[in-house]
């Protein structure tokens, strides 16, 4: 398995807690203001509550999990803040063990009792706290820190998903100090150990980050793709033959083609693999599907 570093900005890869590795086999360029447009709504900063891909596109730059999904190859995973892990024979014991010199954004050091806060978190969640993903981890039988660098996690039966419970970009690795004092903070505070630290969010406008004194990021907030198109055609028309090329609007096939051609090689295409899940899941409590099914008559 290969093992890298966490998420960066608008599905990014990054290589290490601190650098970004290139999309695409253009030369990466340092420093600057990466500007991106949105075309969702975070409707809560707390990645456990979170049900729509706008929360963890806003949220996944500024928080790691305990491993990552492999961008080319989804049946892999990553290492995250965790240096190593091994997985017991009987396929019930998780051994981590936490990198050290990992940072929350507050200057905190992250430890095994923060990963180990954040799955109780998940789990068992407390009065007034949503966690959308606790059946997922309903089989974890049991969570010990026998140090600060040693995470173990068992299982009260092997499952074949406890490597992608780990990786899912929406269990975040929370403060549990933060958590302790009180258990809402993400919900009022973007605080993790993520590349990009938290700056400011303006509702209908923008969301900003920065991950050191030269490079930041910058979200704009709309509601449809022609926004984003009409906004970069505004910007042509204000700077002839100049187009500001800090801004990625996400568009359609046809949104992409009428830009290309308009800009000629002033434009640049990246595109890479976006991983998703549907699920379609019915309530058996209620009619028709509450009725068992019935052995066919001999």
């Amino acid at each position: 398995m290969r093992w890298l570093g966490p998420i960066g900005f608008l599905t990014a890869t990054i290589a290490t807690l601190a650098s970004v590795a290139p999309a695409s086999s253009q030369t990466p360029h340092r420093g600057g203001t990466l500007q991106g447009r949105d075309h969702g709504r975070a409707d809560t900063t707390d990645c456990h509550a979170g049900g729509t891909f706008a929360v963890v596109q806003h949220l996944a730059p500024h928080y790691s999990t305990l491993l990552k999904f492999d961008g080319q190859r989804l049946s892999e995973h990553r290492r995250r803040p965790g240096g190593s892990w091994t997985a017991g024979e009987d396929g019930k014991v998780f051994t981590f063990k936490i990198r050290r010199n990992v940072k929350f954004h507050d200057g905190s050091a992250l430890t095994s009792k923060d990963v180990a806060a954040t799955f109780e978190r998940l789990r068992n969640p407390p009065d007034g706290i949503v966690s959308l993903r606790k059946p997922m981890f309903a089989g974890i039988a049991a969570i010990e820190t026998p140090d600060d660098a040693t995470l173990v996690v068992r299982l009260s039966a092997p499952d074949t998903g406890a490597l992608t419970m780990f990786a899912s970009p929406w269990n975040c690795v929370y403060s549990a100090a933060k958590l302790a004092a009180d258990p809402r903070y993400p919900e009022k505070t973007v605080m993790g150990t993520g590349p990009f630290k938290f700056v400011e969010r303006v509702s209908g406008s923008h969301w900003s980050a920065h991950a050191s004194t030269t490079t930041s990021c910058r979200g704009s907030l709309t509601s449809t793709a022609s926004a984003s198109t009409d906004e970069l055609d505004r910007d042509r028309e204000q700077h002839p033959g100049r187009p500001d090329p800090r801004r990625v609007p996400r568009l359609h096939a046809a949104q992409r083609d009428r830009l290309v051609a308009a800009l000629g090689d002033k434009a640049t295409v990246q595109e890479s693999p976006f991983m998703t899940e549907l699920l379609l899941s019915f309530n058996t409590e209620r009619a028709p599907f509450s009725d068992p099914p019935r052995a066919p008559a001999r």
